[in-house]
């Protein structure tokens, strides 16, 4: 799962603005602000992640996209990862390569043509992490950057 997140363009070009008219020592303290705020990102997000083990948690990565450091994503390749996030409506369950479902219900083996799957609440962990390591980095900038 990979989440797009798009500064409000406003805030984005007065941000950048001043970032261009920063020193050099500005610029890097910035680059090194947002390595930061990304490793916190991927750092919350392990710890939100609905399990304490397991493939989802340890499939969330954090990966700088330029050498510049002023890009980062952080992500999961995990595809179930979405119905964690953002859990999922009821749905029904049909047999895909055998003509009935087969599962164990008190000891039972039963068959079925289909179930009702009653579906999963939400369970966030990349939106938060994110939220929570966005507002640090902005505080971090308005002294970096007044």
């Amino acid at each position: 799962m990979q989440a797009t997140v798009y500064i409000p363009d406003a805030e984005l070009q007065q941000f950048l603005g001043k970032l261009n008219k920063a020193s050099e020592e500005v610029k890097k303290k910035a680059a090194f602000e947002l390595t930061a705020t990304a490793l916190d990102i991927d750092r919350n997000a392990k710890e939100f992640c609905p399990v304490k083990f397991g493939p989802l948690k340890a499939s969330i990565r954090n990966r700088k996209l330029t050498q510049d450091g002023l890009n980062h994503i952080i992500y999961t390749d995990k595809k179930y990862a979405p119905f964690v996030e953002k859990g999922t409506h009821a749905h029904k369950i049909v047999p895909k390569n055998a003509p009935r479902l087969a599962f164990m219900v008190g000891g039972k083996l039963v068959f079925a043509k289909e179930v009702m799957h009653p579906g999963t609440r939400p369970q966030p962990f990349l939106r938060p992490a994110y939220l929570l390591g966005v507002n640090r980095f902005y505080a971090r900038m308005r002294n970096l950057i007044p």
